[in-house]
């Protein structure tokens, strides 16, 4: 029997739910820079700001205080360094950004399973993988 080359770990690790609830989340990305950083858009939640960060697709939260932000990304993923800037919004955090976090906590886990099967490249976790994976991000 002919042993199998391991795929890549980020194939088909996103649902095509998964995928959709990202899509809709990506209107909520800006594409904006300061001093080279990006710049996040957030709202107030309780007495915090809360982030919808592109890089890992989680909620971040912070001090209700303009200027710099460091990263709170748990996964490393690339383009991490240097943080980002927050634009504050009205209202509350979409439904569409809280349920693309969600999603993409579920890819997480799955991509947490698979790392450790040997039919798998070793590979770091990164959201944006996943995304050009699926075709909804350019290199």
């Amino acid at each position: 029997m002919r042993k199998r080359k391991p795929r890549n770990i980020h194939d088909d690790i996103a649902t095509p739910r998964d995928i959709e609830a990202i899509d809709r989340a990506r209107r909520y990305t800006s594409q904006w820079t300061m001093n080279g950083r990006p710049i996040l858009l957030a709202w107030y939640q309780g007495k915090q700001l809360t982030a919808y960060c592109p890089l890992c697709g989680e909620l971040h939260n912070h001090a209700p205080y303009s200027g710099h932000r460091c990263s709170h990304c748990e996964t490393i993923t690339e383009n991490r360094n240097g943080g980002y800037y927050l634009l504050l919004l009205p209202g509350s955090v979409p439904d569409d950004v809280l349920e693309a976090a969600t999603a993409a906590g579920r890819v997480r886990k799955r991509y947490y399973k698979r790392r450790h099967d040997n039919r798998y490249f070793p590979e770091k976790f990164s959201i944006s993988k996943v995304l050009r994976h699926t075709g909804l991000m350019s290199i």
